[in-house]
Formats: structure tokens, sequence, C-alpha cells
């Protein structure tokens, strides 16, 4: 059993980052379950320099200016249009996903 194309939003803040990656840890040792740090990528915008590198020290995962984009499902997706009109599509995949 494994989760895949996972997103995880959340503020710049440092102890919040730390709080998640505990959580995350006592889940994979609950679970037996693992992260794939390899395809992990940690996607930001508007976050200060030093806040990404402790949060990086924590991590130890990937990181990328949402400006440059990002890919997700399949799809190159760009930070270009911040209407909700333009990301329609994507918000009914995800409602696609979360039927049962």
């Amino acid at each position: 059993m494994f989760v895949d194309d996972i997103f995880i939003l959340g503020s710049g803040d440092v102890n919040e980052w730390r709080y998640l990656k505990v959580l995350v840890d006592l889940f994979c040792n609950a679970s037996g379950l693992d992260i794939n740090f390899s395809k992990l990528v940690f996607v930001y915008s508007n976050v200060v320099e030093i806040a990404i590198q402790v949060v990086a020290r924590v991590w130890e995962v990937a990181f990328s200016p949402l400006e440059e984009g990002l890919k997700y499902l399949g799809y190159h997706l760009k930070a270009t249009y911040y209407r909700v009109l333009y990301w329609h599509w994507l918000l009914q995949k995800f409602q696609k996903r979360l039927q049962f």
C-alpha cells in the first residue's frame, strides 16, 4: 500500500513544517510506510531564504520556486494565472479523485 500525489499546503512558518515532519514520521513509524524523498519536492512562493534553509535541513528534500512551475498528475503547471477559472480543470480532477 502506498500514498501518491499528495499536496500539502502551508505557510512559510518553520515551526509548522517541523511539526508536520514529526507527524509524517509518526505516520511512517506506525504504518511501516516510507516517503520516497527522491520524488518529494517542496514548491514555495514568497518565503524568506533562511526559512527555506531551515526547512531543508529538517526535511532534506529538493526545493523549487513556484514561479518555475511544478508537475502534478502528469501536467506541468505554471503559476502565471491566479484566477480560479484557469484552474477549473485541476479542481475537477481533485473532485473526481475524492468521490467514492
